[in-house]
């Protein structure tokens, strides 16, 4: 019971977290030859304000707290089997929905990030990893050795 209330609450805050990340444009890429999904982030700049380093930085900074929930996000449509996809496991396990967060931090590598061409935004992508320690397959390793 109480494992349900606190993902019950996890998706309460990531649906709120939606709402407080509109500004931010996302897409993303699965590189299956490389074993890695590509997240690109584009936070507006305000054009009257100077373009600056404390600008970038402050929308770097944004995209940073984002992140967690952008990745969560990206993943939903990633299959797992031929019927389920991460979001289906993930609407069905807290635990998984843990262990995916905490890859999300620990196995990001930002690949770029810098103006866009037009300067009126701050762009930012993101590699994940598929497999390996840190990446997305190895929450759903259910043994310990090879069969």
């Amino acid at each position: 019971m109480k494992s349900l209330l606190l993902l019950t609450a996890l998706w309460l805050a990531a649906g709120s977290a939606n709402a407080d990340f509109d500004e931010l444009t996302r897409s993303h890429r699965l590189l299956w030859d490389q074993g890695a999904l590509l997240l690109e982030v584009r936070k507006a700049v305000d054009p009257a304000v100077p373009l600056s380093p404390a600008t970038r930085f402050q929308a770097e900074q944004r995209i940073e707290e984002a992140l967690a929930y952008l990745y969560m996000e990206a993943v939903q449509d990633v299959p797992v089997d031929s019927h389920d996809s991460v979001g289906d496991r993930l609407a069905a396990s807290g635990a998984l929905f843990r262990a995916l967060s905490e890859r999300a931090a620990g196995g990001a590598w930002r690949e770029s990030a810098a103006f866009a061409r037009d300067l009126h935004a701050v762009v930012v992508v993101y590699r994940f990893p598929l497999f390996g320690e840190q990446g997305l397959a190895a929450s759903f390793v259910q043994h310990e050795r090879a069969f």
